[in-house]
């Protein structure tokens, strides 16, 4: 995988390359553009998309709706909520940073953002005011609001319009500190704070129980990310995670210099892969694998995981991942290559002098509509050659699954032989795929000496 300074295990580019549960590196797949223009924030709901753009809010549903004005933030968190007729109906519960808590839902084909009327009332039988919150999550059937102090306040359980104002859980470390996200992980709720990561553990307001995790804190509302087993955050120190003790991102340490703020995390669920976007660059890790990261070729200011796919959002609208072996195609039906690029950093394979490469190998399974490039240096010398990444001749890239209609067996690898016939002392070396390619190993085979 890639390290950002020169290491011999390492490479120098793993370029749209997807890192896989067995160590293997594939490209990445196509991604789908699902709305279009500069998007700011975006949210999930389900499959659907709430964004920011140009100062208000769509939501996306496979069409466009106009919903409200924009706020300052966007945090939003789905909550199946019972109804006046014992009924679930599905709401999205947003933190605009702007207005206090409100909602949006789907009734007679509409939708609809509706403000949430506080039924705890004081002696004068006025709703208590809820705070005006820039943090949500949805944790133990109750919803947790901030507003960017050190406290987070709670509905009562399965009942988000009831908020008594002592319903608050306090994150109260030697240094003040404020609350800037929280993801519920399994048992317990993930707060980040600029500083530190806290937890909060129970069941009920009666036994909630804070505790400090870890002294960095997040850089982002939207840097933490979660499931139910754990949780991983970006920080200006790197990228963390509850299961290791120190970040996860030494290869990638001169992008974290401490000050970085506005990165973004997500979880892949169908890959397992953990996404993290650090001053616009995207790169990916493989849960089974930490610390070994590859770098997307891709320009975003954010990421979004919706229930079934992953993606990103910037000046260039919502892109989400679609399948392997596709471009990456627009609203308007333009297709761009997802072109992987695999570099060595160089290498002196003879630390006493010159070295001869007369052969080097891989093994790969790919697509079969496109050739791959391949391209040695050797100090001022190079060698460059194009082969075909399959030998079968099937319609698109299945892996090795079996989808095609009459394929009974998956699509076997191919092995192919270059012979650069290079001498020099520092070697490099370059793989470029314009479609997909899953490296299985690539061996270059040196000898010592002058050819």
């Amino acid at each position: 995988m890639i390290s950002l300074t020169p290491r011999p295990d390492r490479l120098a580019a793993a370029t749209n390359l997807m890192p896989r549960h067995d160590g293997r590196l594939a490209t990445r797949p196509g991604a789908v553009q699902v709305i279009t223009g500069p998007v700011s924030a975006a949210q999930p709901w389900g499959n659907r998309i709430l964004a920011s753009r140009r100062g208000r809010l769509a939501l996306w549903d496979g069409d466009e709706h106009d919903i409200a004005p924009a706020g300052v933030t966007l945090q939003a968190t789905a909550f199946q909520t019972l109804n006046a007729d014992a009924q679930r109906e599905d709401r999205l519960y947003v933190a605009d940073g702007l207005r206090p808590l409100w909602f949006l839902r789907k009734q007679g084909g509409a939708y609809q953002a509706v403000d949430v009327v506080n039924t705890i009332t004081d002696a004068g039988g006025a709703p208590y005011p809820l705070p005006v919150p820039s943090v949500i999550a949805n944790w133990r059937n109750r919803l947790w609001i901030g507003d960017l102090g050190n406290r987070l306040h709670h509905c009562q359980n399965e009942a988000p319009d009831e908020w008594d104002p002592l319903w608050t859980v306090e994150f109260q470390g030697k240094t003040p500190d404020r609350i800037i996200t929280a993801r519920p992980a399994g048992d317990m709720l993930a707060v980040g704070l600029g500083r530190s990561i806290w937890n909060v553990m129970g069941d009920s307001q009666y036994n909630w129980v804070t505790n400090p995790l870890r002294s960095r804190g997040v850089a982002g509302p939207d840097a933490l990310a979660s499931d139910d087993d754990g949780a991983w955050w970006v920080s200006g120190f790197g990228v963390f995670s509850l299961g290791e003790r120190g970040p996860l991102t030494d290869d990638l340490a001169p992008l974290f210099d401490g000050r970085l703020f506005g990165a973004s995390a997500v979880i892949d669920k169908q890959r397992r892969l953990l996404l993290v976007l650090v001053h616009g660059r995207v790169f990916a890790m493989h849960l089974a694998h930490p610390g070994r990261w590859t770098d997307w070729a891709i320009s975003a200011a954010g990421l979004i995981a919706t229930d079934d796919y992953v993606g990103w959002y910037g000046s260039n609208g919502v892109w989400l991942l679609g399948r392997e072996d596709e471009p990456d195609v627009s609203l308007a039906g333009e297709h761009t290559d997802v072109v992987s690029v695999y570099e060595t950093w160089d290498h002196q394979p003879n630390e006493y002098g010159r070295a001869h490469l007369p052969r080097a190998v891989i093994r790969a399974h790919g697509s079969t509509r496109g050739s791959a490039s391949y391209t040695a240096y050797a100090d001022n010398t190079t060698f460059s050659t194009t082969f075909s990444l399959s030998d079968e001749s099937i319609p698109t890239w299945q892996g090795d699954v079996t989808g095609v209609i009459g394929q009974t067996r998956p699509l076997r690898p191919v092995r192919r032989e270059f012979s650069p016939r290079l001498a020099g002392q520092s070697f490099r070396h370059r793989i470029t795929a314009p479609c997909h390619i899953e490296i299985i190993d690539f061996e270059p085979q040196y000898r010592g000496g002058n050819p």
